[in-house]
């Protein structure tokens, strides 16, 4: 696991076709600062590893650092399974420069719309809203947390090891931005 993390893009990884994706791209007006995104990852590598938070209409969780990279991992694997209950389209989401800021997923039955997930791969969280949040909360959420922690004793890790890991790269890339700067 631990050069997977070495080798996995921190901040936002670039367009590549490679990806597979059942929904239409989407991108946000806007272009990544990466220093000020490895800022906010960095301090995310030291807040409890997840905080959830009722909105108005649905689930925020926010993460630390590493249990966002764990979970995001798992959600995919989660969401891309052959025996998904529900419809599951994925969307990836952009910015202007090509770099990936967010990934949704969207379920639905027939054309009833289950939930929306959106993982804001910048931010470390993610929002999850729609008419059937529950399903998330009550039933989904536990598949992927279990995957999360089948990962982590296969690999013989701790979440806390994985935050340790993300704060070193991180301070070496801010390093090597700062050098460039001067």
């Amino acid at each position: 696991m631990a050069e997977r993390i070495q080798n996995c893009a921190l901040i936002a990884t670039k367009k590549s076709g490679l990806e597979t994706t059942s929904g239409p791209l989407e991108t946000r007006d806007y272009e990544l600062n990466s220093e000020k995104a490895m800022k906010k990852k960095l301090y995310a590598t030291t807040r409890d590893h997840a905080i959830v938070k009722v909105t108005g209409g649905g689930l925020k969780i926010e993460f630390s650092t590493g249990m966002y990279e764990l979970f995001k991992s798992c959600a995919n694997e989660f969401y891309q399974s052959e025996t998904l209950k529900f419809k599951c389209q994925k969307t990836p989401v952009y910015d202007n420069i090509g770099s990936l800021v967010e990934s949704k997923y969207r379920l639905s039955s027939g054309r009833n719309g289950v939930y929306t997930i959106n993982l804001y791969h910048t931010k470390c969280s993610c929002l999850v809203n729609g008419k059937m949040v529950n399903q998330f909360a009550e039933s989904d959420l536990l598949e992927i947390i279990q995957l999360t922690s089948n990962k982590l004793i296969s690999e013989i890790l701790t979440v806390d090891e994985v935050n340790g890991k993300f704060q070193e790269i991180l301070q070496e890339c801010m390093l090597v931005l700062t050098n460039k700067q001067t």
